[in-house]
């Protein structure tokens, strides 16, 4: 009886794992295994080695193993009274993963891989990316919707028609800042996904991304304020009884000016954005290599509106329409790989072994 009940403690308190697989990984990847340590072997071979809180945490791990089509060669615990100490090699015992191990759902260890009924691993690089996808779509169906709205209505040194494009379609206008909102929210939503999925890669570039998406929404919100702020005058009669029709239309034409030039600004942490996203999905082999410098040029693009908006307001006019095919054909190309085919399954870089 006490036999048994310290077999079945010994089966279940924390302790030092080894995981061996097949070819050998960089050291970027140790956040993406829960920070084990990567040991390169002159056979081949990768050992991930640490500790392991219970059997749940060493299932995750070896869903992520799986998941990233890694061949698996066996699986270690290494006997320890602490979790950070060895002991002799021979008390290392091979441990045999089986649908008991995990209630919730049914898995087998077999050979070099594990197969597994009802998967619900939220982390799975398919799934964040397919996640991704979802919110990457909803970012450029509403951005799109409400920058045709605004842009619809705003006419340059018009202050008459300006606003009374504005009174006629005030319910569009709350409709493109609600619609705003939504984009931001999906954004940095998105962005924080990418970095879930890209963080193994380089953890700075990944928060950098965030970063960068972060500030962007905010312009944006702030934007909307302006529009918002606008439509409220325009359709306000007191502010027509105190300022006058040609005074109150100039309040809203200077607002959409403001609007107008804020968005500009804002397409600054659209593109720039783009650049450590193509980074990342250049250097992770997650996606094409060609798709990251892409997301790379949309980026340029997005800077050489901003530029010639600003610097040549005539230049701008005529080459916004040509210099944001890029932008269209690279952001809409991540949209539909993260959606249809999710991400690439990463292969170890296999290396010949060190000769003696």
């Amino acid at each position: 009886m006490s036999e048994t009940h310290a077999s079945t403690e010994d089966q279940y308190e924390p302790g030092l794992y080894e995981i061996r697989i097949k070819g050998h990984l960089d050291d970027r990847w140790s956040d993406w295994f829960d920070g084990l340590t990567i040991t390169l072997e002159e056979s081949g071979d990768t050992l991930l080695t640490g500790p392991v809180v219970d059997q749940a945490a060493l299932h995750g791990l070896l869903k992520k193993v799986r998941d990233l089509g890694i061949p698996l060669v066996s699986v270690n615990r290494v006997q320890s009274n602490e979790i950070h100490s060895y002991r002799s090699k021979k008390e290392k015992k091979t441990m045999t993963i089986n649908a008991s191990l995990q209630k919730p759902e049914k898995s087998t260890f077999t050979g070099n891989s594990l197969s597994k009924e009802g998967e619900t691993n939220m982390n799975s690089p398919k799934r964040l990316a397919r996640i991704a996808g979802v919110l990457y779509l909803i970012v450029a169906i509403f951005a799109a919707y409400a920058f045709s709205v605004i842009t619809g209505l705003y006419v340059a040194g018009d202050a008459a028609t300006t606003a009374a494009n504005v009174v006629a379609n005030a319910g569009l206008v709350r409709i493109a800042v609600v619609a705003d909102f939504v984009m931001v929210t999906a954004w940095i939503f998105l962005a924080l996904t990418l970095y879930r999925l890209l963080k193994h890669v380089h953890q700075g570039a990944a928060s950098a991304m965030v970063v960068l998406v972060a500030i962007g929404a905010g312009i944006v919100c702030l934007n909307d304020i302006f529009a918002f702020e606008g439509m409220q005058i325009a359709t306000d009669s007191s502010y027509a009884a105190a300022l006058g029709i040609g005074g109150a239309n100039a309040l809203v034409l200077m607002l959409l000016d403001i609007q107008h030039y804020g968005g500009l600004v804002s397409s600054i942490f659209m593109g720039l954005w783009l650049v450590p996203l193509g980074y990342l999905a250049y250097k992770s082999g997650m996606f094409p290599k060609a798709l990251g410098v892409g997301l790379i040029i949309a980026c340029v693009c997005y800077l050489a509106k901003l530029l010639a908006a600003f610097l040549a307001p005539d230049l701008w006019t005529v080459i916004q329409g040509y210099v944001s095919i890029p932008i269209w054909v690279f952001e809409l190309w991540i949209v539909l790989y993260l959606l249809i085919i999710g991400v690439r399954t990463v292969k170890p870089d296999v290396r010949a072994p060190a000769a003696a």
